[in-house]
């Protein structure tokens, strides 16, 4: 299905998305996009897992709320003057 028909049938393309069919964008003949129905047997942690799987998420190693984070004090110039102090030198 060419974009500008997916844009302008939008309804039916998600209506046939919904009885389990795929649907390939294309864009002037080049596929660009797939839509697919979203498998209800996946649970809610399966987007977490593959996260953890290609090293973008580390699961946490307690439960519960996480402790609140405190102020760290760093020396030097507050950033809100070095961030002026570089706008200025533009």
């Amino acid at each position: 299905m060419g974009l500008r028909e997916a844009n302008q049938r939008f309804s039916a393309a998600i209506k046939a998305v919904r009885s389990g069919r795929s649907i390939l964008l294309t864009d002037r003949g080049r596929p660009v996009a797939v839509l697919n129905p979203v498998d209800d047997a996946r649970g809610p942690d399966d987007g977490r897992t593959r996260l953890e799987l290609a090293g973008m998420l580390r699961r946490a190693t307690r439960e519960g709320r996480m402790p609140a984070c405190r102020a760290v004090r760093l020396r030097g110039h507050p950033f809100g003057e070095t961030l002026r102090a570089e706008r200025h030198r533009r």
